[in-house]
């Protein structure tokens, strides 16, 4: 490198550095000197989370949520009965449903505890019914649990029988709420009794009744149907809106 390029290299950097003097001098420290920004790096690919997939099965035998309790003076005791219905789910016909409810007081201690069954013995697949648990009232009871603790399977032919409503309704005069019914089933798939079962709701469609009775077959020739009847008394019976019933055929020595 020449004398010439030399002293033009050094003029260069003399004026650089004037500039920046000058600069300096004139703002102070309002010059600020920033690094060049750094772009953000973009991932090339998305990325997932897989979460398993968890369904639990239904219940052989679902207890419905719309079951209630009420208190009723008979004879010399109050009486608690607790009133719901049940769902068979299994699959098959079932029988011997047998029910548990603890009772406790308002600050959760266990009072006692009553089992009991479905109205029906048998209950078909796909078919639901009422329950009606009754003990006398314990001291201090405030609220309940219930719960399905077994069944048995029934080997065997569809034991659903169907039934009608002709005609329900309160009968103001007597203080009841009445239904009346009929059942029909096909030839030769009788075998015994047809028991029916009526499931009483109030306006919130809440149950707050179950009876039993059983179809009345007239002895002919040529079938026909039977009749039955429910008369439900009681506090609750004011407060019936509507029923349902549930007829099956309870073969002979399975009653």
């Amino acid at each position: 490198m020449d004398s010439r390029t030399l002293r033009r290299w050094a003029l260069y950097a003399l004026l650089v550095v004037a500039n920046i003097l000058i600069l300096t001098t004139a703002f102070g420290s309002k010059v600020r000197v920033s690094a060049p920004a750094l772009s953000k790096s973009q991932p090339t690919t998305n990325t997932f989370i897989y979460m398993p997939l968890v369904s639990k099965p239904s219940e052989p035998m679902t207890l419905q949520q719309n079951h209630t309790s009420y208190i009723e003076q008979e004879a010399e005791q109050q009486v608690l009965h607790l009133v719901g219905e049940v769902t068979n789910q299994s699959g098959k016909n079932v029988r011997n449903i047998l029910l548990e409810a603890s009772l406790f007081d308002r600050n959760g201690a266990l009072l006692s505890t009553i089992q009991g069954y479905l109205a029906l013995n048998l209950l078909p697949n796909g078919a639901t019914t009422c329950f009606n648990l009754a003990t006398a009232l314990p001291d201090g009871f405030e609220k309940y649990e219930l719960k399905v603790l077994s069944s048995e399977t029934v080997e065997g032919d569809e034991t659903a029988v169907e039934s009608y409503i002709t005609n329900e309704r309160f009968d103001r005069d007597f203080g009841w709420y009445t239904v009346n019914g009929v059942a029909t089933y096909a030839i030769g798939n009788i075998s015994g009794d047809v028991a029916v079962a009526a499931t009483f709701y109030d306006k919130q469609n809440q149950v707050i009744g179950c009876e039993l009775s059983f179809a009345n077959f007239p002895e002919t020739e040529v079938p026909e149907p039977g009749v039955f009847s429910f008369y439900y008394m009681g506090g609750n019976a004011p407060k019936v809106t509507s029923a349902q019933t549930l007829a099956v055929n309870v073969p002979i020595g399975m009653e």
